[in-house]
């Protein structure tokens, strides 16, 4: 439910002062609320999965595949959930 429009059509809330001169002051504004889209988990994973294969490329080093910059534990969990 849209908030501005339950704060404007609850009558109880009216009759708190606060909520009154809240009223007050935003019906200066041209105020629209939209709610903000939902991310589906698997494309939440699939973009962490294609992150973390560009930052794991093989080196020749060893000290180097160390310190790929992501930890090992994080990387498993993600594709855990994922059903990988």
């Amino acid at each position: 439910m849209d908030p501005f429009k339950y704060i404007f059509e609850n009558t109880a809330l009216t009759r708190m002062g606060w909520i009154a001169r809240w009223q007050m002051a935003l019906l200066e504004y041209d105020i629209v609320y939209t709610s903000q889209k939902a991310i589906k988990g698997s494309a939440l994973v699939g973009r962490v999965e294609t992150l973390v294969r560009w930052s794991l490329k093989p080196t020749t080093r060893k000290r180097d595949r160390s310190r790929a910059g992501i930890p090992k534990r994080l990387v498993l969990s993600l594709l855990g959930k994922a059903g990988f």
